[in-house]
């Protein structure tokens, strides 16, 4: 089992590698926490501002062509959204290559659900 994880996270490296991304890159452009995201977000979503925000994926969950995700970062907790439409099948692909507990950056403008959650 232990051998089993150990092949599909080098299968993942492999794959992510391959597709050009950095996997321990030297910086990012993080423009907000998820505490001010979540402070600001009406301002934001108002703006269209795009923000960058960055984390350990806390989450991942398929939802037809969309998969949602969490990002946990020091000060609390944002939900993302990828949809297949936006960001391109090649893209939408490499989320397959993410495992829970990665750091990732994600750069996009806010939305609400009809549940009033941010995404």
């Amino acid at each position: 089992m232990r051998e089993d994880l150990i092949n599909a996270r080098e299968e993942h490296i492999e794959r992510l590698t391959a597709s050009g991304v950095a996997l321990y890159p030297t910086w990012h452009s993080r423009t907000h926490d998820a505490s001010d995201v979540q402070k600001e977000s009406v301002k934001l979503i108002e703006s269209k501002t795009v923000v960058t925000i960055a984390g350990r994926l806390s989450g991942k969950r398929k939802h037809g062509g969309s998969t949602f995700g969490d990002i946990s970062d020091g000060s609390g907790k944002i939900q993302i959204l990828f949809r297949r439409n936006i960001i391109g099948e090649e893209n939408y692909g490499l989320l397959e290559a993410l495992d829970l507990g990665d750091i990732v950056a994600v750069s996009g403008e806010l939305l609400k659900r009809k549940q009033e959650k941010l995404l």
